[in-house]
């Protein structure tokens, strides 16, 4: 049927009212449609054709739910209004969000058979979210952590939250009334007062207050109260919360922070807090300090009140820009950084750990590494004075030309060494030097140099070293009366202190070596008496070319040159470890006899030696807290330990030993079974030198004391290399250990253990 109102199962009237009801319904706002039995569209007004963008001869005849509202069959109330005959109403979510208040009512025709269903939709979207922001409001109100009083311009509370009855101990019904004075432990009405006025004016305050409990018992509260009208009056919200943890809390920061001044001052590392000051480019052109420790006041030698408020240039006009670009870069970028820096205005090596608290600021934790960087530079400059020793001894005993020999000296001393400029002069019949080889900068001071011998440059530390036919040392050529003649061009050079070494040129005449230093007092005793040692081997070198003698004993020489310096570098390292003095001597002696009983040849017990005397050299860098901690080592600190024999290496491996003396260092803490350090190698990859120092090792650091442990004794030490014998340590080796103790009856010298 095309259209309801001509059915002829319906009567007039019936008819007439569905023609003005079709009139009402397509002017309606909802959504309204009729269908028949078999849930075809009858009719739909304007609503429903919009929703659906169709014209009604569109959907006419077709299953609604093809159109609106959209599924796989009709909605349940349809079924169920034919079948009942009676109307029906329900909410219905057809969209995500979207929810309509659907009525269905039934036709009846004049049997009062079911003829058609008229289905009215109406949008309830809007009135369901406003419903659901009211419970959701309510609920939060009612959830909420903190209390809710509700009141109004005479202080009396309309209105509490389940919060509010918690906190105080009241029933609802009892808060509902009182007044503000009444729970305010603080508060009279007059306080009231004047708090609703300026609540008035301004429409909000907060306080801290003290609210009574039902028990008498006070607590402290924050209160936030803002304005809000009810129902045409003036009314307020409270939101107070309980802040006895924070009152507490607070107490706690006092506490620590008075333990945090307490760590802070007693910390032995300088601690400082400052602001970095920027240009109108914001890049940092100063530093100016909030706050230091007590350690800071020791490192720079001042008291707080002449470093707080001040800038570090102030303090400091000296410094370089590196620091003020570092520390600014950590405040404005937030990067923490490390450096290591001379300061020259303390004449000292700062290591400084800068960090950014917050934006503008930095934290600098600074401590004194003076005494290890001279230490570590000391110990550089001796490294580096004996791989020129060792290189121009190689040099010698290879040499075939007198001034090859010399040329290859000064430019080895510059090249292998720290110093920027070496030359050699020969003494002549009148007095006078005759340059005769020089490497490095300054080759037009030597060109302009006065070396006359008379006047003024009879002065110079040259002559003066030939006069007494010994070494003279001159540690600031600036300030030194006798090098008047050349300060200006030596400090435009960077040549600031000089060595000059006379020695033999031939049977007629002497020369002098001449080596000098980029820095004031540079260079130190050993390295003058290593020096000396050179000239004496140059000498000898200028013998040999010109007599041509073989080489044997000088090869001798350069074997005890390289021991007694192996001995010196063992001998300063030991010095920083007094828990393990005589360590490496004891270990050589017991390498050396199990390299007896192994049947090895006496050059390689030499080297044996050797290495064993210098095996720790690494330990240097290691700090001398670490290396005499008297408890267990933490992970770091273990693993600063574990570095030393790859930081060895790093100092022996371009000596040019005879022996395998960098791979004993480096490989004394590897195990046969691959289980050690620093590369886990393992079996025959392992050196037979650092195999045999590595059961030495053992032995005797487990026969000796230590720091965090009294001796074990040789007995405990011979049970370990056993049950690690074929695993850990090569059999073979343990094997002539155990009868050098238990059949040679091998014991360590007196500055050593017995068994």
């Amino acid at each position: 049927m095309s259209d309801i109102t001509a059915s002829p199962n319906l009567n007039s009237d019936v008819q007439s009212q569905l023609n003005l009801w079709r009139i009402a319904l397509d002017t309606s706002l909802n959504i309204v449609f009729f269908h028949d039995r078999q849930m075809n569209l009858i009719w739909a007004n304007r609503a429903y054709l919009s929703e659906v963008n169709c014209k009604l001869e569109d959907v006419i005849h077709q299953p609604y739910w093809h159109f609106f509202p959209k599924g796989d069959g009709p909605m349940p109330g349809c079924q169920k209004t034919m079948d009942s005959q009676n109307s029906e109403e329900k909410d219905i979510e057809l969209s995500k969000g979207r929810w309509f208040r659907a009525s269905a009512y039934p036709i009846l025709d004049q049997y009062h058979m079911f003829h058609a269903s008229i289905h009215i939709l109406q949008d309830i979207s809007q009135f369901r979210l406003l419903k659901n922001a009211h419970e959701l409001s309510h609920f939060a109100t009612e959830h909420t952590s903190d209390a809710l009083y509700l009141i109004d311009e005479s202080s009396v509370i309309q209105y509490v939250n389940q919060a509010a009855v918690d906190m105080l101990g009241y029933s609802r019904k009892k808060l509902i009334h009182l007044k503000m004075p009444d729970i305010d432990q603080n508060m009279s009405p007059d306080d009231w007062s004047d708090n609703w006025q300026e609540m008035k004016k301004n429409n909000s305050l907060t306080f801290e207050s003290e609210h009574r409990r039902k028990d008498g018992s006070v607590i402290p509260v924050r209160v936030s109260v803002n304005y809000h009208q009810h129902n045409k009056k003036d009314m307020y919200i409270a939101f107070v919360r309980n802040i006895s943890d924070t009152r507490a809390y607070e107490q706690k920061l006092i506490e620590n922070e008075e333990n945090y001044r307490n760590l802070f001052e007693a910390m032995t590392s300088g601690v400082s807090l400052g602001k970095v000051i920027v240009n109108d480019k914001g890049e940092p052109v100063d530093y100016y300090f909030i706050e230091v420790n007590k350690a800071y006041e020791n490192i720079v030698d001042l008291k707080q009140e002449h470093i707080i408020d001040r800038t570090i240039l102030e303090i400091f006009p000296d410094i370089d820009r590196y620091w003020i670009t570092k520390l600014g870069h950590v405040a404005i970028i937030g990067k923490p950084t490390q450096f290591h820096r001379y300061l020259p205005s303390l004449d000292k090596y700062l290591n400084v750990r800068a960090f950014s608290p917050e934006q503008g600021k930095v934290a600098c934790v600074i401590n004194d590494m003076t005494e290890l960087t001279l230490t570590h530079n000391n110990l550089e400059r001796k490294t580096a004075a004996f791989k020129t020793l060792s290189a121009i001894n190689h040099l010698i005993i290879h040499a075939a030309d007198e001034q090859e020999l010399l040329a290859n000296v000064c430019d080895t001393i510059v090249e292998e060494g720290v110093y920027p400029l070496a030359w050699i002069g020969v003494q002549q019949a009148d007095g006078s030097l005759k340059i005769a080889s020089n490497t490095g900068t300054g080759n037009v001071l030597l060109e302009q140099l006065d070396l006359s011998g008379k006047g003024d440059s009879a002065k110079l530390p040259l002559f003066k070293a030939l006069k007494y036919k010994r070494s003279y040392v001159v540690q600031d050529i600036v300030n030194d009366s006798g090098c008047k003649i050349c300060q200006k061009k030596a400090l435009e050079y960077g040549l600031h202190c000089t060595v000059s070494i006379p020695f033999k040129f031939n049977n007629d005449y002497l020369a002098v070596l001449n080596v000098y230093g980029n820095k004031p007092f540079s260079i130190s005793t050993e390295e003058e008496l290593l020096l000396q040692e050179l000239a004496q081997d140059l000498e000898y070198g200028l013998f040999s070319i010109r007599t041509h003698k073989i080489k044997e004993s000088l090869s001798e020489e350069l074997d005890e040159t390289l021991v007694a310096t192996i001995q010196a570098i063992s001998t300063a390292l030991e010095k920083r470890d007094p828990y393990t003095a005589g360590h490496q001597r004891r270990v050589a002696q017991l390498a050396m006899a199990i390299g007896r009983e192994l049947k090895l040849s006496q050059v390689k017990i030499e080297g044996l030696q050797l290495g064993s005397m210098i095996h720790d050299i690494g330990k240097i860098y290691v700090p001398a807290e670490i290396l005499s901690y008297p408890g267990k080592l933490n992970n770091d600190q273990f693993n600063f330990i574990k570095s030393h024999p790859s930081v060895g290496y790093d100092i022996v491996k371009d000596i040019n030993f005879p022996w395998p003396i960098a791979d004993m260092v480096h490989q004394h803490h590897e195990r046969y079974d691959g289980t050690g350090y620093p590369n886990g190698i393992k079996g025959e990859d392992i050196t037979l030198e650092a195999r045999i120092l590595a059961v030495a090792d053992v032995v005797e650091a487990m026969a000796s004391h230590r720091p965090y442990r009294p001796g074990l004794g040789v007995g405990k030490a011979l049970d370990e290399i056993k049950s690690g014998s074929g695993s850990r340590y090569d059999s073979e080796i343990v094997g002539a250990c155990l009868i050098v103790f238990e059949k040679n009856g091998f014991l360590f010298d007196a500055d050593g253990l017995n068994s």
